[in-house]
């Protein structure tokens, strides 16, 4: 086999679409000690219409990763069937890493990835305190061409880290009703620069409208000094009550934000962003 900077890498898509008439169909899970690991630069794409959960292993260094919990919404079979969940054994890794190249003088040849993009698209998302999002950058040695200041060309590079982008949909129901989006924000973020020099990461979050009309409960995306301790439900509920105080609302940790080494954060709510506690942020 060629050394895998040689050869392209391999993309997977798994879809479960379902039916909207039936309860059955349309759930995708990837359970406690699964993995999921893809070549490096690879795309990794998981979707489903009705219920998404991940509590394995899901990686592709210097990629992308995609959790799409997208599709139907119909009166008769409500939540918990648009939740995208992030069970507190999972672990989604897009961090960089050193990738080396066939050599014939022996020498250390090759590239150092960037962290890579995490996007989670859902009406409802619950990500459970112990899940972590990786998308740190990476350092490593490589030859290049000789110089004074590296007289035997070895240098070692550090890579910027990547991106997590969370979009918080609404659902619009066969009957025209229009349910907001949200979840529960408590798990964690890393996107740390290999180097002093090299950029840290990005954080996105949007509480969408999508363009449907506001309605209540408003949309209120809050960035807050503790995060919610709100207990997720059990997985596989059927209980929609549950999940109804969480609609329109997603509050997220800036004490997770500061630990993460993004560089930049962009918050977005089509109705209310607000700032709750005593905040202060020095972002990378």
């Amino acid at each position: 086999a060629a050394p895998i900077d040689q050869r392209a890498a391999v993309n997977l898509t798994l879809q479960s679409s379902g039916n909207a008439n039936v309860t059955v169909g349309g759930m995708l899970a990837v359970g406690e000690g699964a993995r999921l690991t893809l070549d490096p630069t690879a795309a990794l794409t998981l979707a489903a219409s009705r219920q998404l959960s991940v509590d394995g292993l899901l990686q592709a260094p210097g990629g992308s990763i995609t959790l799409d919990k997208t599709g139907f919404g119909t009166d008769a079979l409500p939540d918990p069937y648009g939740v995208l969940r992030l069970g507190e054994h999972s672990r989604i890794d897009v961090s960089g890493q050193r990738l080396l190249s066939a050599s014939a003088d022996g020498l250390l040849r090759g590239r150092v990835l960037d962290g890579g993009k995490v996007t989670l698209r859902a009406p409802m998302l619950l990500w459970a305190a112990g899940s972590t999002v990786l998308a740190d950058g990476a350092s490593g040695d490589l030859n290049g061409s000789a110089s004074a200041l590296y007289p035997g060309g070895l240098q070692t590079l550090a890579s910027a880290a990547g991106s997590l982008s969370i979009n918080l949909t609404t659902e619009l129901l066969s009957g025209g009703l229009a349910q907001p989006g949200g979840g529960l924000l408590q798990g964690q973020f890393l996107a740390r620069a290999a180097a002093a020099d090299a950029a840290g990461g990005q954080l996105q979050i949007t509480l969408a409208g999508d363009g449907l009309a506001l309605g209540k409960p408003a949309r209120v995306l809050t960035l807050a000094e503790r995060a919610s301790s709100q207990a997720l439900p059990a997985a596989g509920s059927t209980d929609a009550s549950a999940l109804a105080g969480m609609r329109g609302q997603a509050v997220l940790d800036a004490g997770m934000v500061q630990a993460s080494g993004v560089q930049t954060l962009q918050l977005r709510s089509s109705d209310v962003l607000a700032l709750d506690g005593s905040l202060a942020l020095d972002l990378a």
